[in-house]
């Protein structure tokens, strides 16, 4: 559907540009399709290029054939409009944007060189050469000029436009119509209008020599009306000036009118305009969206400091307080006032201090980024407050420090909790060695040797000593006991017997 809107867009546009030419003139003032095609391209996916070319090419025919162009011609003139758009924008995505919305002065000066110098200069080389070889025109660079000329006027006008205009809607007050700047862009469009007829029809029509006047209404719609007002303006202007001229012709000689050569005052003129509307417009517009990224930039940055639940603040290359933020003051004991009347250093441990002023230096110096350490603050109350803390360094532009940002994390809890753990530990570690160690006054009975334990009971000493230490028991018996015993039985130990006994 888009591509067949496309197509019927194209052949009015065509239609136009013949009726803002002179009667039976050769000279068109724009050739408008050039700037129609160039921003229907940017504005679709490339993928949809193919489709649009096609709907282009029975649009271009059917208009050439309507005024006797020989089929080949106009099968040449299709195929020049179409490589010229795709050039234009394959080089216009390519080195400016993918979708230039005139947001900066970056993307205007792209599209203009790349849509409206480049492109129509390639397109030329194949109308120039269409029309020489089918005999509509006997030198080919005027003919590559006119070309050039007619399309890159067309491309200044209405691609701009069409960019400009395409994005949403945003009104400040939703739901509110701005009736008052519908009343000035009327009386905009009645200035402009009323400024064009005088000097065109009842002055010395485009060799006026006050006819720079009419580039103030385009000034006032850039200005008040921004990059729509102002590229509107501009076509707006540009349909007046190319009607009145060619249809009045007022101050224009027999021999100027034949040799078409205020197409070129008329191109010239309202190149200067385009120029003269847009920029300063863009500019502006470039600017305000960067003073507005800061601001909503500036916002999210005081949203953050001020409600975030660690202490936060900004603090001056010699250390005073330049700002900080409540959690910062109740973790201190300090009031925002008193702070900021005060420095980092008063309210720092002495044995800290060393070591925060020496990564300070290091990070103004430039050889770290940041930093972070945990360092101990005095509350107001004299007590002691251990942080995490955390400093990195703002610059400006030039690269001289403007302020550190400091964020300042309480670690009180963190720390008692490892102190408790590190008591736990040793506490363990001391009752691990004391398991199962004897020690104290052991009653043994004198007689079977049996072992008394705290509860009054007695048992035997292996007993008593498995359950009180970590050593296991074997049975075996010693040499004096074998003796005795082999002595009571009337027997004798052999020595290699003997010798097993002693050792187990």
């Amino acid at each position: 559907m888009g591509a067949l809107l496309f197509a019927g867009a194209t052949f009015l546009c065509a239609k136009l540009a013949v009726l803002l030419s002179a009667p039976a003139s050769t000279f068109l003032s724009f050739w408008l399709p050039a700037g129609l095609y160039l921003g229907v391209l940017l504005l679709r996916e490339t993928r949809d290029w193919p489709w649009f070319v096609l709907a282009a090419l029975p649009a271009n025919v059917l208009f050439d054939w309507s005024y006797g162009t020989p089929p080949g011609a106009a099968l040449g003139f299709a195929a020049a409009d179409a490589i010229e758009a795709l050039a234009g924008a394959w080089l216009v995505r390519r080195f400016v944007a993918q979708r230039p919305e005139l947001g900066s002065l970056k993307e205007l000066t792209g599209l203009l060189v790349c849509g409206a110098v480049l492109s129509p200069a390639v397109g030329a080389v194949l109308g120039a050469w269409t029309l020489t070889a089918a005999g509509m025109s006997h030198s080919y660079w005027k003919s590559w000029a006119d070309w050039w000329g007619n399309n890159a006027m067309a491309t200044s006008l209405l691609t701009p436009l069409l960019l400009a205009w395409s994005g949403k809607w945003k009104f400040k007050q939703p739901g509110v119509f701005p009736w008052a700047r519908v009343g000035e862009a009327a009386l905009l469009t009645v200035t402009l209008a009323g400024s064009a007829w005088y000097v065109l029809t009842v002055d010395k029509g485009i060799n006026a020599p006050y006819k720079s006047r009419l580039i103030l209404p385009l000034v006032w719609a850039g200005l008040r009306f921004g990059r729509r007002g102002a590229t509107a303006a501009n076509l707006f202007l540009a349909l007046l000036m190319a009607f009145f001229t060619t249809h009045y012709l007022q101050g224009l000689t027999p021999v100027e009118i034949a040799a078409g050569s205020y197409v070129g005052t008329l191109q010239s003129f309202l190149t200067v305009a385009v120029i003269i509307a847009l920029v300063p417009t863009v500019v502006l517009a470039e600017r305000n969206r960067k003073v507005l990224a800061l601001e909503q930039g500036e916002e999210r940055f005081r949203r953050a400091f001020d409600d975030a639940p660690i202490g936060m603040s900004l603090v001056s290359p010699e250390g005073r307080w330049l700002r900080v933020n409540e959690a910062l003051c109740q973790m201190l004991g300090w009031s925002e006032t008193e702070m900021l009347q005060s420095d980092f250093q008063h309210i720092t441990h002495p044995e800290d201090l060393q070591k925060d002023l020496g990564s300070l230096m290091q990070v103004l110096s430039g050889e770290i980024p940041s930093y972070q350490m945990e360092k101990r603050y005095f509350h107001k109350s004299g007590t002691v407050v251990p942080v995490n803390l955390s400093v990195s360094l703002m610059r400006n532009l030039d690269g001289e420090p403007l302020y550190f940002v400091s964020q300042i994390e309480n670690i009180t809890e963190r720390k008692q909790y490892e102190t408790e753990r590190e008591k736990l530990i040793g506490d363990l570690q001391q009752a691990l060695a004391e398991v199962k160690k004897l020690s104290g006054l052991l009653p043994i009975c004198a007689s079977c040797k049996k072992i008394r334990d705290d509860s009054g009971y007695w048992n035997q000493i292996e007993t008593y000593i498995t359950k009180h230490s970590s050593a296991f028991f074997s049975h075996g018996i010693c040499p004096q006991c074998a003796d005795k015993f082999l002595k009571e039985a009337g027997l004798t130990l052999p020595d290699k017997k003997r010798g097993d006994a002693e050792s187990s």
